[in-house]
């Protein structure tokens, strides 16, 4: 069902926004299945490095602190930001990025059973791939994220920003010409 209603969206011209139902997601049912503790669970953080003064940029690393999320920020209602807020999200990060270490969860979390894409009995059926049909999600504070995704591996870079409630993801690819400051 996804790979045809991808097509029928570009094939209408639509490849840019994309909307899906919002759903009934509890915060506090979901603080309760966070467990840092879970084997499951990998808790760590991020930590920001401004790169050269006037470069324009900001490496990011993995840090060996685990401060604690701040649920208070989930609660937070949040707009669409207009394109000259999406501008200074982006610049705030490369040019005057965070001193503090970020929170970063990911792990498996059952929040919304029975609502997953069946990827069918060849990932399902096979051990090897046990992680890849089993519901995962990323939590962390503001500028929290996951330094390296597989396009990452084939000269692609990117940054992007996920927004709780709404939806909201924004999503900034990075020009090949720079990726050699990364």
């Amino acid at each position: 069902m996804l790979v045809p209603r991808l097509a029928e969206m570009e094939g209408e011209g639509d490849s840019q926004h994309s909307s899906v139902p919002l759903r009934n997601v509890d915060l506090a049912h979901m603080q309760e299945r966070v467990k840092t503790t879970d084997e499951k669970w990998q808790t760590t953080s991020t930590r920001y490095e401004a790169g050269p003064k006037g470069e324009g940029y900001a490496r990011i690393y993995v840090s060996s602190s685990r401060p604690p999320i701040n649920w208070e920020g989930f609660t937070a209602e949040c707009k669409r930001p207009t394109l000259t807020e999406i501008e200074s999200i982006f610049e705030k990060y490369a040019l005057d990025p965070p001193q503090e270490d970020i929170p970063y969860y990911i792990g498996n979390l059952d929040i919304l059973p029975g609502e997953r894409l069946d990827p069918g009995p060849e990932i399902t059926g096979n051990p090897d791939l046990k992680d890849l049909h089993v519901a995962y999600h990323h939590i962390g504070g503001p500028g929290s994220g996951n330094r390296t995704h597989g396009e990452d591996i084939k000269n692609f870079r990117s940054y992007n920003e996920v927004y709780f409630g709404p939806g909201y993801k924004l999503w900034l690819a990075i020009e090949k010409h720079h990726i050699a400051k990364i």
